[in-house]
């Protein structure tokens, strides 16, 4: 965890110009705020259900960050393939998608914060299947910490190590 902590922190030192950028050129949105595939309708159309409704702040985004999050839970039950090809679609039709280091750093985040949530569910005076929540937990965190070892490498091959 310390990994990741450390590595999230050097990326915000050294490439948070790359979020302040998306920003400036106005790329941030409001979208779902909450994109996972269970959220993703398909039928005779595409359909994306129950966004945030309860706080617009938190559907302020990068739309490479949703991306970045539903390619997170699509990993995680198997189907990694599905937020590449998302990405990499994306990047392609809108022109202007983020560095690629930037999307990892998405991932990464997103990751930690599902971490997170995940065991602030323990924290309820009951909480439903509480032995869910570390494991749910630590299959988050194993999916961070990769991210955090791409940015790892990548922050290595930039200073020549």
């Amino acid at each position: 965890m310390r990994r990741i902590d450390r590595t999230q922190r050097l990326f915000l030192d050294r490439c948070g110009s790359l979020i302040a950028a998306r920003l400036r050129h106005r790329r941030i949105v409001e979208g779902h705020g909450d994109l996972r595939p269970e959220h993703i309708w398909l039928d005779d159309k595409v359909r994306i259900i129950d966004c945030l409704e309860f706080n617009a702040r938190l559907r302020i985004v990068d739309p490479f960050d949703e991306i970045a999050y539903l390619g997170l839970e699509c990993e995680r039950m198997g189907a990694a393939w599905i937020g590449d090809y998302l990405r990499r679609r994306m990047r392609h039709l809108l022109r202007d998608g983020p560095a690629d280091v930037l999307f990892t750093f998405y991932h990464c985040y997103r990751a930690t914060l599902r971490a997170r949530l995940s065991i602030a569910h323990l924290l309820e005076p009951q909480p439903r299947t509480p032995e869910k929540w570390p494991r749910l937990a630590t299959e988050y965190l194993a999916l961070a910490d990769r991210s955090a070892r791409q940015l790892d490498r990548w922050f290595r091959t930039r200073s020549g190590r």
